[in-house]
């Protein structure tokens, strides 16, 4: 097991429908119990991150110490990796989103391999057509640091986002093989 942690977004929900993705059921389990369960076979530990009104939910089935409350005013992805980041400044963390359930495992084991083999790198990422595909992916302490300072000095953060966070960071991303492509295709079939 690596020393990587796992972070599990969760911390949208379809507004416009009153829909949480995580809670969303599939053959029993929450799309969060099995996005988590793939993160944790890797990570020592895996946190989830939720919104202020997802908290209570999201604690009953993670527990409060693994459940992460957004805690920066942004939204997408980027306000989850900073709240974890808040919470647990010395941590990286392999990034899952709730809705990616066909990610599969072989997939964040490579990201992993990437990442125990680059010490360089800020963030791990596969890309496809020449373009990022952040999630899953890998971002380092150190990134999420500085981050976090840009975020705080900044008077304008309608900008910010993941994409833009780290288009000047050190990446290391891969081609995405074509057989692999549907696995990052968003979920957002209602149950």
């Amino acid at each position: 097991m690596s020393d990587i942690h796992g972070l599990l977004l969760c911390g949208t929900q379809l507004s416009r429908l009153n829909y949480d993705r995580g809670l969303a059921k599939h053959r029993g389990k929450t799309w969060a119990e099995i996005s988590h369960q793939k993160l944790s076979k890797f990570c020592k530990n895996t946190f989830v991150s939720v919104t202020g009104s997802q908290v209570a939910n999201y604690s009953h089935i993670f527990g409060s110490n693994n459940t992460i409350k957004d805690s920066v005013q942004i939204k997408g992805p980027l306000a989850g990796l900073l709240s974890a980041h808040l919470a647990h400044p010395d941590y990286d963390f392999l990034v899952l989103a709730c809705d990616q359930l066909d990610i599969k495992i072989d997939t964040l084991e490579l990201l992993l391999r990437k990442y125990n083999y680059s010490n360089e790198s800020d963030v791990i990422m596969y890309q496809h057509l020449g373009k990022p595909q952040p999630l899953p992916g890998i971002y380092t302490s150190n990134l999420l640091r500085d981050i976090l300072q840009r975020y705080r000095k900044a008077t304008d953060r309608t900008d910010m986002s993941l994409h833009s966070s780290i288009k000047n960071a050190s990446i290391c991303s891969f081609h995405l093989p074509e057989a692999k492509v549907s696995e990052f295709k968003t979920i957002l079939r209602h149950h």
